[in-house]
């Protein structure tokens, strides 16, 4: 049989089946794509840290750069360990990014109808033409979506309990609440299992060597979770006396403000006597950032409210959106993220 190739019978091939060698690359660019597309890592909610900037807060230019390098130094990123930090902090954070919304509201009701954002720097400021303060216009709106920082502490304790040893099972919820401040009442097999239930079929944890890695990782975050909710706490018994508090009590401003129909004030005041039988008048939603004091650190040099005198961080306050319905293994990032920058800014925890 003659099999040799000559340039006539080339030419033939490729005058034949060109759309047989194009199908055949496309075919093999496909499955090149599936294959990425499946190993690939999927951000999960809450594996993206986000925060904006609200409609009358800015930032100078280099502050994204200083969050992100100061997020960095207590949390490394993508279960990368310093070899340098003791505890060899860790988190499941794998983006931190923030947004500037600048006058598009709208924005904002985009991004937290698909749970997208975990803290927010707002501001309270008035003025004679605007009596209104933003944050609390914000807690108002969004209803149920802003966390008071009273809750945020009693979800991050319950989400610890869940750790506990066995042996403290017939405790009850508030001496539970206790437990979860010392690491010693912590059932390393819980957190472990706990890990390969929510992250095994992860794709950065297929070998044995990773899912170790991953598990002692895990064991770690919780461990430095409970110190977060421990100094998160202590801000919570001390803020008060330092003026660090924005408090409010839900729908009061829509109420006062005088532009609801009779209808509407009717169902606001059922619903703030709602807040205050229920134990939220005059809730913690945010931490006001200009009474930071004695940190390593000026605020104004963080976020700064547009039309401030001498540009400072006068009346912005930072708030936590709650989406724990959504994200609760990483839900209580926004305590570190708050600590950081009670750290970072005040030496509030220096007696601690």
């Amino acid at each position: 049989m003659d099999n040799k190739v000559t340039k006539k019978r080339l030419s033939e091939v490729f005058s034949y089946d060109w759309i047989l060698t194009v199908a055949f690359i496309l075919l093999a660019v496909f499955v090149l794509e599936l294959i990425y597309a499946v190993s690939a890592v999927r951000v999960k909610a809450g594996q993206n840290f986000k925060y904006y900037y609200d409609i009358n807060v800015y930032a100078p230019y280099e502050t994204n750069d200083s969050l992100f390098a100061t997020y960095s130094k207590y949390k490394p990123f993508n279960y990368k360990w310093s070899e340098t930090d003791e505890k060899k902090s860790y988190t499941d954070v794998l983006e931190f990014d923030g947004e500037s919304l600048d006058s598009q509201t709208d924005v904002l009701s985009v991004r937290l109808s698909v749970q997208e954002g975990d803290v927010i720097f707002s501001d309270i400021a008035t003025s004679e033409t605007n009596t209104l303060k933003r944050a609390c216009t914000l807690i108002d709106g969004y209803s149920y979506s802003i966390y008071s920082f009273e809750k945020l502490l009693t979800d991050a304790k319950e989400y610890l309990t869940k750790f506990l040893k066995d042996e403290f099972g017939d405790k009850t919820k508030e001496e539970k609440f206790g437990l979860v401040a010392d690491t010693n009442n912590f059932s390393v097999e819980k957190i472990y299992a706990h890990f390969i239930e929510r992250l095994g079929k992860d794709n950065r944890f297929r070998s044995e060597e990773s899912k170790a890695l991953g598990k002692e990782g895990e064991k770690n975050r919780i461990f430095n979770l409970s110190k977060e909710v421990g100094d998160f706490e202590y801000l919570l018994s001390v803020g008060g006396e330092k003026d660090l508090f924005f408090r409010y009590t839900r729908f009061s401003q829509s109420l006062e403000n005088g532009t609801a129909t009779e209808e509407e004030k009717k169902q606001l005041e059922e619903s703030l006597q709602k807040e205050k039988t229920e134990g939220r008048e005059n809730a913690v939603y945010g931490l006001k950032l200009e009474n930071l004091k004695g940190g390593t650190k000026n605020t104004s040099e963080l976020v700064k409210v547009s039309d401030a005198e001498n540009s400072t961080a006068k009346d912005v306050v930072l708030m936590a959106f709650d989406f724990i319905e959504y994200q609760q293994e990483m839900q209580f990032e926004t305590i570190n993220f708050i600590n950081m920058i009670v750290r970072e800014y005040s030496n509030v925890y220096s007696g601690r």
